[in-house]
């Protein structure tokens, strides 16, 4: 139940072992490599050597990625990755090339894409002249010139007809090749020079074509569509050729791995400094693995210097927590790392975690889901260790739910009252093993409240805590203490006001009173003058409406507690209505099927809020260094 303890270590070896003892480190995977700076070392640079495995990295990556678009391979998430040999060979050349080929092919079928657009655009642009049987372009013969084009709209023989009666000594042909509602395709011809001509054409605004072809339109069109056929085959090949290919995905795959591994090894190596022949290495290590890391150094000619890097702000943090805390660590992580002076709140913070997530989902049967399967993804075999942690933590918050089920006596809402009611025609109800949340919310609002009041206490008695051990004795009393006595006595005060007790009440109130005095008389002390001290005390005061709103957060787990059991009501009296068993079935998995997402996100929400803004704020300063060993990290295999 700690932050994991770290050591610096130093490590000084031959120049030519580097490449190797990196290696070796890489596959201990427990040393943090930091950047040397220091005076008389020289940083060479592998630059040049990362460029090129970037390079290749990139180009292994866009062939799988045209594998997958080609050939889908997914890949789910509760699937482990295949294991492989951190010695594993692989031909990297010959994997490369087939890389090119790959992105080769798709490059091919994109340009053939492009290409199959065009000649059938051009071809449906030729549709509206296929009448014409000479090719487009021709601009006459020596005497007579000719043109084809369009006029807007829809227009007949006796249109042209007309405008040609107003040049009478005009020699023209204009026949019509297409109409439509938007043009009037046209072939036209007319003596060379003819300034009648030109006029004729201004009248009837005719636009002629841009297009020119070798062949009468029809046969142009016929040939460029089996042009594009020609592609589609081509495209066709290329395609069936990455399919092929994909048979080596595998392979790539693992090729992209190892170059990964190389790059973390490149980078590790740029972080050393080195003389001309002896290199230096400093790092982070674990204590409980310093002295494998020191035997592993030292077998492979190298010499260590180890030191307690304890309290150092740049030391990298990690927890180390048994199966029940650590199952959290993800949750404080996010909020974040714990700096040199926290403390590991994970043992802590963990109970309540899964506390207050059973009693804001609350449904023992919908806890039994998640336990089960949670329970078997979290401790079978079937996922990596690593995507364990999460599953483990709901596994824990089912255990809770399902309690708190029984608690309010509630099995997936109501309903075995409803199907013995509806179905059996007998009477059997779940009763609550302690209170009914329907009946009796406002008993619950009060038991929630009180955890409420009791966590943001243990945050503050931690903080408490944390102040003397570090010796500042006057602001654990002054700056925690006196506040922590206000609400303990205030709690003392209500409940002997709520019991009757008038006893008790006094106590509670002459406490309250006590500790506000303390607090006027010394929340001031760091101010100048009399009138500072004095008003900074006074206006302390105000500080208690932040607690008694982190308080009445904790109200939500009364509320989220009641909205799971009355939704789940609601569905049960939806599928009895009909008092048909299959209707019955149908709508129950509908309805508390939604009811168990929406819920069981609103209880993890929640719940993160009320550890990360109530609990949290009261000790814990985060901002610490996250731990990231050298190792092998890879995407598609797990390497031994």
């Amino acid at each position: 139940m700690a932050i994991l303890g770290m050591n610096s270590i130093t490590v000084y070896g031959m120049i030519h072992d580097r490449e190797n003892v990196i290696k070796r480190l890489q596959r201990a995977g427990a040393v943090q490599v930091e950047e040397i700076r220091q005076e008389g070392l020289r940083k060479e640079s592998a630059a040049k050597w990362e460029t090129r495995i970037n390079r290749d990295t990139e180009t292994v990556e866009k062939a799988l990625a045209v594998i997958e678009r080609y050939v889908p391979h997914k890949d789910s998430f509760l699937k482990s990755r295949p294991t492989a040999s951190a010695e594993v060979r692989v031909q990297r050349h010959r994997l490369l090339e087939i890389c090119s080929e790959i992105t080769g092919a798709e490059q091919s079928i994109a340009e053939a894409d492009e290409k199959i657009k065009q000649l059938s655009g051009k071809a449906h642009q030729l549709e509206p002249y296929f009448s014409c049987d000479v090719p487009l372009g021709i601009g006459g013969t020596e005497h007579t010139v000719i043109k084809t084009g369009r006029v807007q709209g829809k227009a007949d023989e006796r249109y042209f007809e007309s405008a040609m009666r107003r040049y009478p000594e005009l020699m023209a042909h204009i026949e019509i090749l297409s109409v439509s509602k938007e043009q009037t395709v046209l072939w036209i011809v007319y003596m060379r020079g003819s300034e009648d001509a030109e006029k004729l054409l201004c009248d009837i605004n005719f636009e002629e074509t841009a297009m020119k072809t070798e062949l009468p339109p029809k046969s142009e069109a016929r040939r460029l569509r089996k042009n594009a056929e020609e592609l589609e085959t081509k495209k066709k090949e290329y395609t069936e050729r990455i399919k092929a290919l994909s048979k080596e995905c595998d392979e790539l795959r693992l090729l992209y791995d190892t170059l990964l591994i190389k790059k973390q090894q490149c980078q590790a190596a740029e972080k050393t400094g080195r003389t001309r022949y002896v290199f230096i290495l400093k790092g982070y290590v674990p204590k409980k693995s310093t002295r494998h890391i020191s035997d592993l150094l030292e077998n492979s000619g190298c010499v260590c210097e180890i030191e307690d890097a304890e309290g150092s702000p740049d030391t990298p943090r990690a927890f180390e927590n048994n199966a029940f805390a650590s199952a959290v660590e993800g949750v404080t992580a996010t909020y974040s790392l714990p700096s040199p002076r926290d403390i590991d709140p994970n043992a802590i913070m963990a109970f309540f975690y899964y506390l207050f997530f059973g009693m804001m989902f609350s449904d023992a049967g919908y806890g039994m889901l998640v336990m089960l399967v949670c329970g078997a993804l979290a401790f079978g075999s079937r996922l990596e260790p690593e995507k364990r942690g999460m599953f483990r933590m709901f596994f824990f918050c089912g255990i809770s739910t399902v309690f708190w089920g029984f608690m309010y006596g509630s099995f997936f809402g109501n309903a075995v009252s409803a199907v013995s009611e509806t179905f059996l025609g007998r009477t059997a109800v779940l009763r609550p093993l302690w209170i009914d949340p329907v009946s009796e919310p406002l008993k619950l609002l009060i038991f929630s409240v009180i955890l409420g009041l009791i966590q943001i206490l243990v945050g503050m008695g931690i903080s408490f805590y944390m102040l003397v051990r570090d010796r500042r004795f006057s602001e654990a009393f002054f700056d925690v203490g006196l506040w922590m006595l206000v609400l303990i006595f205030a709690a003392v005060f209500a409940a002997g006001a709520g019991l009757g007790i008038g006893g008790i009440g006094n106590i509670g109130l002459y406490g309250m009173a006590a500790s506000a005095i303390g607090l006027v008389l010394t929340q001031g002390r760091h101010k100048k003058g009399i009138i500072g001290k004095a008003l900074g005390g006074v206006v302390s005061l105000y500080g208690i409406t932040s607690y008694v709103s982190d308080i009445l957060s904790y109200s939500r787990l009364m509320a989220l507690g009641l909205a799971t059991g009355v939704i789940a009501n609601v569905v049960n009296i939806l599928g009895t209505i009909s008092g048909n068993i299959a209707m019955f079935v149908v709508i129950s998995i509908i309805g508390h099927g939604m009811n168990f997402a929406i819920n069981m996100l609103g209880a993890y929400v929640h719940t993160n809020r009320l550890q990360y803004v109530e609990f949290y704020s009261k000790f814990y300063e985060g901002g610490g260094r996250a731990y990231k060993p050298l190792r092998l990290d890879s995407r598609y295999y797990r390497f031994e």
